[in-house]
């Protein structure tokens, strides 16, 4: 699920301060496509959860409906894996900042992919640096991504 892309942070996680994160990551597979950008901070609640904090005009509706059941699982494995490596329970809220679609592809079947990306580049700035480009780029036209999130919510 992602245990090889977050033992290349481990260290910076036993070293992390809790200090509020931000990670961009991306997924692109044969139909599949997801764009996620993420705020990671701790939480006095008693469980890891996911904040959806997305405008709902950029991405399409059957998406919106499987987006949080295709993360939370994600969310618990990457809480779970923190807490064993520092050792003491560790509470966070992970809050989807922005999110990115092909209107070809899935995005649910890609988007756990991207969300473990979008975590281990908050801890390495050179994974931070090209998926901030990419996007810059995606999000440069907001007004054409409303546009095809439209189309792609209009009944056949």
């Amino acid at each position: 699920m992602g245990i090889e892309k977050l033992s290349t942070i481990t260290q910076q996680l036993i070293e992390w301060d809790f200090s509020e994160l931000y990670g961009i990551g991306f997924y692109r597979g044969h139909d599949k496509y997801a764009h996620i950008e993420i705020k990671v901070y701790p939480t006095d609640a008693n469980v890891d959860y996911l904040h959806w904090n997305v405008i709902h005009a950029l991405l399409p509706n059957q998406e919106i409906k499987g987006a949080q059941d295709a993360l939370n699982p994600y969310v618990k494995f990457i809480g779970n894996y923190l807490s064993a490596i520092k050792n003491k329970r560790v509470n966070l809220v992970f809050e989807i900042a922005r999110v990115g679609f092909s209107a070809t592809d899935s995005w649910t079947k890609a988007c756990g992919t991207a969300y473990i990306d979008a975590f281990v580049s908050a801890f390495d700035q050179d994974k931070f640096n090209r998926a901030k480009e990419i996007s810059d780029l995606y999000f440069a036209d907001e007004t054409q991504i409303r546009n095809a999130v439209n189309s792609a919510n209009k009944p056949w």
